[in-house]
């Protein structure tokens, strides 16, 4: 049921498309396809629109690179001593202890050698006659201002970039949690030799490497 996945991730969506931000979590999104399909006996709008996109997932013939933000895209050497100790982070909330650092995010210089790595493979790509699809992976944690915040350092980096998969607010679970969260929808309805991931985090790196996933680290 896609309600499970609502407290997992909100996506920003449009990123290169839009002049507003545009977020919003995935029961939301397979509501809104839903309603624009057939109703189908028995089933939800939630239902008929998550069995929509993922089978356009499994079927489109696409690959998809998969990007940090935090680290590859933008460089966040001067806030990274807002990041919380390990044994700082404990308790029911315990994703609020990395707010200060999320909320800092403005401050970063973008990585123009990375934002290039990543235009180069998706040209490659093309060259194939492949159509890539380009997504962020970022364990910030969503609020409107670092939605909006992140929505404008992306326009400004010059990286065409489909969608950005954030962590909910109410998601406690570390970063590399998170992202082994998305790992395991994404295995769902894309095949591993289909994902190209860029990462700078070493545990991060050696989860998409064990998954299959052609994986880059910067």
């Amino acid at each position: 049921m896609s309600i499970a996945f609502d407290n997992r991730f909100m996506i920003l969506g449009g990123v290169n498309e839009f002049t507003e931000v545009k977020s919003f979590t995935l029961s939301q999104l397979y509501k809104e396809i839903g309603s624009l399909s057939s109703p189908e006996e028995g089933k939800t709008r939630e239902q008929v629109g998550e069995e929509r996109i993922r089978g356009f997932m499994y079927e489109a013939n696409f690959k998809m690179i998969l990007v940090d933000l935090d680290g590859v895209i933008f460089d966040d050497c001067n806030r990274v001593d807002l990041l919380p100790k390990t044994e700082d982070v404990r308790g029911s909330r315990s994703q609020d202890f990395y707010l200060p650092y999320h909320n800092a995010c403005g401050i970063d210089e973008v990585i123009q050698k990375n934002v290039k790595l990543v235009q180069m493979l998706a040209a490659g790509y093309l060259d194939d006659n492949d159509s890539p699809f380009v997504v962020g992976l970022t364990s910030r944690i969503w609020s409107p201002e670092i939605a909006e915040t992140t929505h404008r350092k992306l326009n400004d980096s010059g990286l065409e970039i489909d969608n950005v998969w954030m962590r909910h607010p109410d998601n406690p679970v570390d970063p590399l949690g998170m992202k082994a969260q998305f790992c395991e929808l994404l295995n769902l309805v894309k095949s591993a030799d289909r994902v190209t991931t860029i990462e700078d985090n070493e545990d991060n790196f050696q989860l998409f490497k064990g998954l299959g996933f052609t994986s880059i680290k910067v």
